[in-house]
């Protein structure tokens, strides 16, 4: 095999490698946000909220109580009766987008056209070999604009 052929090989090779690492990233993100939404669609609320974190200073850390209880109200008032993703955006070690649109109540016809879906984005990231499934925050801008 000639010089230019076998190094084209092991570039594509390489390419390939690394396009399956950053698909299979995105499938464990997009995993542990749906398993949050399952959990909330369930009624669970609390055992979502404990699956929860915010990032600081490149770490995750459990929700603090006032964004818990802000989540908890949202999540009430807002119940998941159904989700589907609406997208997703990895681009970062910390800032990724993973959004659903939250169907919070079913129409009763199909004449019905009340506005019955809310948003809500999930930033899941990987620390030192473990995903955590991180809220957006205000400070925070999505990677989709």
């Amino acid at each position: 095999m000639c010089v230019g052929c076998r190094f084209l090989f092991l570039v594509l090779m390489r390419r390939k490698k690394e396009a399956a690492h950053s698909q299979r990233r995105i499938l464990n993100g997009v995993d542990i946000s749906r398993s949050c939404m399952d959990t909330l669609k369930a009624g669970n609320i609390d055992e979502a909220l404990k699956m929860l974190f915010i990032l600081r200073d490149g770490k995750a850390i459990p929700l603090p109580a006032e964004k818990e209880q802000q989540l908890r109200k949202k999540f009430k008032y807002f119940p998941v009766v159904d989700y589907k993703l609406d997208y997703y955006s990895f681009s970062s070690t910390d800032n990724n987008d993973v959004k659903f649109q939250i169907e919070f109540f079913k129409h009763t016809s199909s004449d019905d056209h009340t506005p019955n879906t809310i948003g809500f984005m999930f930033n899941p990231v990987k620390i030192d070999g473990v995903w955590y499934l991180a809220v957006k925050e205000a400070t925070k801008e999505a990677t989709d604009k």
